[in-house]
């Protein structure tokens, strides 16, 4: 049970990422959670969990608190307002906007968790 960095994940070489656009990513065990991500200013966030999933949901969370350590976390929804708690692989769009984002790996026997959260600044047309 520990609080995992995220990193800002680096393209490929020979692939570019748009302007605006970044790839946070955590890499999680049961148990862990991840270390808030402050993106209000990106209003359009999708959200990716892979990995081998054994008695483990990974949660998307969100707070509007604005301190370093939030205590207040909400489950987030994706456009059907399903909650944002994934049993297996997958990936959804967030509809809400929180000050800050975490993933949250409940206890079980999950190996290789990766979350990556693509978050984009760029208006939709």
């Amino acid at each position: 049970m520990a609080v995992i960095p995220f990193v800002i994940e680096q393209p490929a070489e020979g692939i570019e990422i748009p302007t605006g656009v970044r790839i946070v990513k955590w890499t999680l065990d049961t148990g862990d959670t991840g270390t808030p991500y402050v993106c209000p200013h990106y209003a359009d966030k999708c959200v990716q969990v892979t990995g081998t999933f054994a008695a483990t949901t990974v949660t998307i969370e969100g707070s509007n608190e604005i301190i370093a350590t939030p205590t207040l976390w909400n489950t987030l929804h994706d456009p059907s307002d399903n909650a944002l708690a994934f049993a297996a692989a997958g990936i959804e769009q967030i509809v809400e906007n929180p000050m800050q984002v975490r993933p949250s790996a409940a206890a079980g026997t999950a190996s290789g968790l990766v979350v990556r959260m693509v978050v984009n600044s760029v208006a939709r047309r």
